[in-house]
């Protein structure tokens, strides 16, 4: 294989695209995800925001 003709291919997918599969990925590093049960999904949401919200 000749090194000098190889070209990387671009991305099927757009940057922004990209950029939020990256923050989404550093949201799951750190912790910032809620569990959305499937058989109560609006009520899952909901609690999933009221324990993200901080104490006031």
């Amino acid at each position: 294989m000749n090194i000098q003709n190889f070209t990387r291919s671009k991305s099927a997918y757009s940057d922004a695209f990209a950029q939020k599969i990256k923050e989404a990925r550093d949201s799951k590093s750190k912790g910032e995800l809620i569990t959305i049960n499937p058989e109560n999904v609006w009520e899952s949401i909901e609690s999933g925001s009221e324990q993200q919200r901080p104490d006031v």
